[in-house]
């Protein structure tokens, strides 16, 4: 935002790589944070929040975590976590999700990066419990935060989904949600879900090329697509999430 680059200029932080930015729903609070190359030097982080708060007043600039609503739920969300970015999609993408899912009343489901819980907090009310996987130390705080915060039966194993999903054992969750990063799922982590072998799979992704070769390798280890959806979490850009249902057999 403008306000942000002025007050940086203004302050002469020459170190600047870029700018953390979630805003609320409602569009008042703003979670920011600042990143540098190399080492966070010494800067006039009171300074600069004044700065940019004088140049945005009808803002209140948050430096720590806001909360998050939807569905009757709250969260807290920290700019060091990834949460996402258009409210409205988001909600779009987690019904499609969920809906895909289907009932898992009396089952236990597995959230492969989970970050910090959203999906696993939806999914924990409708069902017996949660067994949430993330690496992020960060994240994994917040998501037992949130766990509580919504009373929710969440379990988080924290380390890369390939190596914790060794601690489970077979027969232990009917269904599992796979949400990774760009770059998919390591084929490690395809072959511990393959070994585990839930029910149904649902796979969201935000890179189609990267979906489309996981969902292969899952075709090829017994798995069919069922069903599949696109939602436009960027309208006007090239940026999309993909949804696919797989149910063994």
């Amino acid at each position: 935002m403008p306000a942000f680059a002025q007050a940086a200029n203004e302050l002469k932080l020459t170190d600047l790589q870029n700018l953390l930015l979630t805003a609320e729903p409602n569009g008042r609070g703003l979670l920011w944070r600042l990143r540098f190359n190399g080492k966070e030097p010494r800067w006039p982080r009171e300074d600069f929040a004044h700065r940019v708060g004088e140049l945005l007043p009808d803002h209140v600039l948050l430096d720590d975590a806001m909360s998050l609503e939807f569905w009757g739920l709250t969260f807290r969300v920290r700019s060091d976590t990834f949460v996402q970015t258009n409210y409205r999609q988001m909600l779009v993408l987690y019904e499609t999700a969920l809906a895909m899912l289907g009932d898992v009343a009396g089952q236990r489901v597995l959230d492969l990066y989970a970050g910090i819980g959203t999906i696993s907090v939806a999914v924990a009310r409708n069902s017996s419990g949660v067994t949430a996987i993330e690496e992020n130390p960060n994240a994994i705080q917040l998501g037992r935060l949130n766990a509580r915060i919504n009373s929710a039966r969440i379990e988080y194993l924290p380390g890369k989904v390939e190596q914790a999903l060794r601690q489970v054992r077979l027969g232990q969750h009917a269904a599992a949600i796979l949400d990774p990063p760009r770059a998919g799922c390591e084929p490690a982590a395809l072959a511990e879900v393959l070994r585990l072998g839930p029910e149904r799979v649902v796979y969201i992704s935000c890179e189609p090329s990267t979906h489309a070769r996981d969902l292969i390798s899952l075709v090829r280890g017994g798995y069919r697509v069922r069903r599949a959806a696109i939602v436009d979490m960027f309208p006007q850009t090239y940026h999309i999430e993909s949804v696919a249902l797989m149910e063994r057999g």
